[in-house]
């Protein structure tokens, strides 16, 4: 529901963002969907939120994922 309310604001900036997902240092449980996919659809999950409040393509100019690499606290 914040992304639906920021979104809309953000568009009309027309501003260039980069969207980066990210994870904890914990391996993600299973096998065959680690860290790097979970940070990658958290990240494009953002994007796809932003693009339906009005966000466009273009304002969009990276999306990254980072899993496990760029922790806040180690």
């Amino acid at each position: 529901r914040l992304i639906a309310r920021i979104a809309p604001v953000l568009a009309h900036t027309g501003r260039k963002m980069m969207i980066d997902g990210h994870t904890d240092a914990r391996p993600y449980p299973g096998s065959g969907y680690d860290n790097w996919d979970l940070s990658g659809d958290r990240a494009n999950a953002m994007r796809r939120a932003l693009k339906s409040g009005g966000v466009s393509v273009g304002q969009i100019v990276t999306v990254r994922a980072n899993a496990d690499q760029k922790l806040r606290m180690p």
